[in-house]
């Protein structure tokens, strides 16, 4: 007997006639359904009761399935990634790339972790660390530590390299750096890179995309591989070669 939950993206009604279909369809086959609605980035309903969205737990599903766009993707994977759980993207979005305070926090990126600048027109100083040892100071418009799934968004769009999905490892590409070094760092799976912003000029932080907050002069952002990778179901196995090309065509296209 398999358990499955569907996450749902709150303005797809034809996701929610889907998952609800599906569920009935499960149900009647001996399986059980949870249907969960995201109402806000942080917050589901689950049978019209809403809950916040760290009290979700998926650890007793077979397996969690998005459906939505990629920003619906991107919870999902946080909350199945914690407990082990594979996720299956169904695309209701519009591009279907993917089918703070001041206590420290662990976050999950699918994609990147970009430090950015807040004030137009002036770049955001950041000072990186490698393995504790200091690197790099870049002046920019920001800095993307991309995952090899991320290498062929943001970080591809900053010249970047792309990474082959099976990597474990990071990259870390500088936005638009004014008169410092404009090349990428490949980071192996057992290294981290710790970001400082410098005491001048504070930075924002960007997490796939969701805006988490402020950063501080003098704040600090370490980043490494997880320890555990996430686990997506696709439809059909896909070669590096045909991502490749349908990513590189897919870019040229917009």
């Amino acid at each position: 007997m398999a358990t499955v939950t569907f996450l749902v993206h709150p303005e797809r009604p034809d996701a929610l006639t889907l998952a609800t279909d599906t569920a009935g369809w499960l149900t009647d086959h001996g399986h059980r359904a949870r249907i969960l609605s995201f109402s806000a980035p942080d917050t589901v309903a689950e049978a019209g009761v809403e809950k916040d969205l760290t009290s979700v737990d998926l650890s007793g599903s077979t397996v969690a399935v998005s459906m939505g766009g990629d920003g619906t993707f991107l919870r999902v994977v946080r909350l199945a990634a914690e407990v082990d759980v594979p996720v299956l993207g169904v695309n209701f979005g519009r591009l279907g790339d993917l089918s703070p305070g001041d206590a420290p926090c662990v976050l999950l990126a699918l994609n990147e972790v970009v430090i950015e600048k807040i004030d137009f027109g002036h770049t955001v100083r950041l000072t990186t660390c490698v393995d504790g040892e200091e690197a790099l100071t870049y002046s920019a418009d920001g800095l993307i530590m991309a995952t090899p799934t991320g290498s062929t968004a943001y970080n591809l769009s900053a010249g970047g390299p792309i990474l082959a999905p099976t990597l474990r490892a990071m990259v870390v590409t500088p936005v638009a750096p004014h008169f410092s070094l404009d090349r990428s760092l490949v980071l192996t799976e057992e290294q981290e890179v710790c970001v400082k912003v410098a005491p001048d000029r504070a930075g924002a932080l960007v997490i796939d995309g969701l805006d988490v907050g402020r950063l501080q002069p003098g704040a600090t952002v370490t980043c490494a591989v997880a320890e555990r990778a996430v686990r997506v179901v696709r439809n059909e196995p896909q070669t590096f070669g045909n991502i490749l090309r349908f990513r590189l065509l897919a870019d040229r296209g917009r």
